[in-house]
Formats: structure tokens, sequence, C-alpha cells
């Protein structure tokens, strides 16, 4: 049985946490740069997650539909 008590790691602890910070200040206006600096990402690591995940950009999935 996995330990829940244990910080999770990889793509979806990447895309988590990027999340959150979109929902928790969408008007900020953060670069990818900032996004992936925030979350201990490269930047294009969390552009080819983003397209990959969502078939789109951590700035378009930011800006909205």
């Amino acid at each position: 049985m996995p330990n829940s008590s244990r910080p999770s790691t990889g793509p979806a602890r990447l895309l988590r946490e990027v999340c959150a910070v979109l929902r928790a200040g969408p008007a900020e206006g953060r670069t990818v740069r900032e996004l992936a600096r925030t979350v201990g990402a490269g930047d294009r690591t969390l552009s080819r997650l983003f397209r990959r995940v969502f078939g789109r950009t951590p700035g378009s999935h930011r800006d909205g539909p």
C-alpha cells in the first residue's frame, strides 16, 4: 500500500502545483519561466508536459479558452 504521507514526485506533482498556482492568482500573468521556477521545473519541460497532457501551453491554459 502506498504511503500517502510521502509527497508525490514527477509530472503529476508538477501539474498539480502549476494548476494550484494558476487557480490562486490567474490574473498575475506569470510567464512560463516563472511558473516553472515556482514548481522547480524547466520552462521547456513544463511547456512540453502541459502540451502533452492538456493539448495547450501553460500560458494558453492560464488565459482561458
